[in-house]
């Protein structure tokens, strides 16, 4: 597996992205709107803090920014802005463990399409905790996973295929700034779910969690996944993204009482150690590269 000097700065965000993407089934749980009523506020919401991010890192030239993701920041955006909608459609109609079980398969996508299409090496750390991490997905399945549902778990699993796409593109555009690609996205996903949605039931009790929901949840989300893609290859990438799986199987837990319990709850525990795991070695992978550079340039001063 190759890593960067700033491999653990990747690590970082990835990690931090993840937390905030595991939110998304407690926050459901705590909103009592229709389901399509809740992307479209998300999605505005999530639109002005992308907006003022961007404004501010480009200088106000957003659009341009926009522009200059060209095809793969439209694909990019297009992907993003269904995984966001059918995410929240799968949460209300199934267990947020089963959605977040059917996920946790976007890693084993991600590295094997990063494999064919960008040619990056799989090392045998992120293999095993590959292995790791599908014993502790299936022991969730083995738990969670029942005849109702069925609308939830295949919008689940699209969601995975879609999201190990989107992880290839943006890594093989590091090159260019794809955070633009984002805003498309939540465009794209209020454009959409405003007539889905409407009449409107907002209410004052509501608006601070859809605050959350778009802001935190879905806008700082994606700004840090997308910020640790240019530093992390796609297969720790997704597997550190594994956390979202568990963090959401847990939060569900302390803040909806949907208990994980046996099987769930050793998956929980194996997926979070072959997350953990890879995280760290990568880490470690990275110091050394790291100091390797520096070694490098000081034998070269004159």
């Amino acid at each position: 597996m190759a890593t960067s000097a700033n491999f653990p700065f990747g690590v970082f965000c990835a990690v931090s992205g993840a937390l905030c993407f595991s939110l998304a089934g407690l926050l459901m749980r705590w909103i009592t709107l229709d389901p399509w009523e809740i992307v479209f506020w998300r999605c505005v919401f999530g639109a002005v803090a992308l907006g003022f991010f961007l404004a501010v890192r480009h200088q106000g030239r957003v659009l341009a920014a926009v522009i200059a993701t060209g095809r793969a920041g439209l694909f990019s955006g297009a992907a993003l802005a269904y995984m966001t909608s059918a995410y929240v459609i799968a949460l209300n109609a199934t267990l947020v463990a089963n959605v977040v079980a059917c996920l946790a398969i976007a890693p084993f996508l991600t590295a094997l399409i990063g494999w064919i299409v960008l040619r990056e090496r799989i090392g045998l750390v992120t293999w095993f905790g590959m292995v790791l991490a599908l014993a502790g997905i299936l022991m969730i399945v083995a738990q969670s996973m029942g005849g109702e549902g069925w609308l939830g778990i295949v919008l689940a699993l699209t969601i995975a295929i879609c999201y190990a796409g989107y992880l290839v593109t943006i890594r093989r555009a590091k090159s260019v700034d794809m955070l633009p690609a984002t805003l498309i996205a939540v465009v794209i996903g209020g454009i959409v779910s405003l007539p889905l949605g409407l009449p409107f039931d907002i209410t004052w009790q509501a608006l601070p969690f859809l605050i959350v929901f778009g802001v935190v949840q879905q806008a700082s989300g994606l700004a840090l996944v997308t910020i640790a893609s240019r530093h992390v290859p796609v297969a720790p990438l997704s597997l550190i993204m594994l956390i979202e799986s568990v963090g959401g199987v847990v939060w569900a837990w302390l803040g909806a009482g949907e208990a994980p319990v046996g099987l769930t709850l050793g998956g929980v525990i194996a997926v979070l150690i072959a997350v953990i795991a890879n995280a760290l070695y990568g880490a470690r992978q990275g110091w050394r590269a790291g100091r390797g550079l520096q070694a490098e340039r000081g034998g070269t001063r004159p």
